[in-house]
């Protein structure tokens, strides 16, 4: 019986290496949170985070200084952690069609930027906005990331709202 469990054991191990090496917790493979490519990494974080609000899973996203703030439930950071999903949820469904660049790097912080292939209600997004902002739409969104030794995190994210007649001039 201790040789079978041990058998077990060894062979669970081995399919654990073998299927590649994941964050336990979110099942999310390492190579995607130590990617180098800054617009991979923002991709892959839109990828993945949407659905269903999962802080931890969030939290593995963010560089340091946003992730300690989420951990001291920071009611700013608690917005964004909200904002997220409801961004990324839209977002997944164009990700194909994302056109995203980097538009500045300084130091150790790039601000990757993305077109949307056809403008939303930013209403339809954050559905928190004051009045003056309700009919507002957007055209792009902005991802700041920022390196922690060896690894991006995300420091920043939103879509840009503009006024509809900004729009038509």
């Amino acid at each position: 019986m201790k040789k079978f469990l041990l058998l077990l054991v060894l062979f669970a191990s081995f399919l654990m290496v073998s299927c590649g090496e994941k964050d336990s917790a979110i099942n999310i493979p390492k190579t995607v949170l130590y990617e180098q490519n800054p617009i991979v990494f923002a991709k892959s974080f839109i990828a993945h985070v949407r659905g269903t609000h999962n802080k931890r899973l969030y939290s593995r996203f963010l560089y340091s200084e946003q992730r300690d703030s989420l951990d001291r439930e920071d009611a700013i950071a608690l917005v964004k952690f909200s904002n997220a999903f409801v961004e990324n949820d839209l977002l997944f469904t164009v990700i194909d069609e994302l056109e995203m660049e980097l538009t500045s790097q300084e130091g150790n912080s790039v601000l990757v930027t993305y077109t949307l292939p056809k403008p939303i209600a930013l209403s339809d997004v954050y559905t928190h906005l004051s009045s003056k902002t309700q009919n507002w739409i957007c055209k792009k969104g902005q991802i700041t990331l920022k390196k922690d030794n060896e690894r991006w995190g995300v420091a920043e994210h939103w879509l840009v709202g503009e006024e509809p007649t900004s729009m038509q001039k």
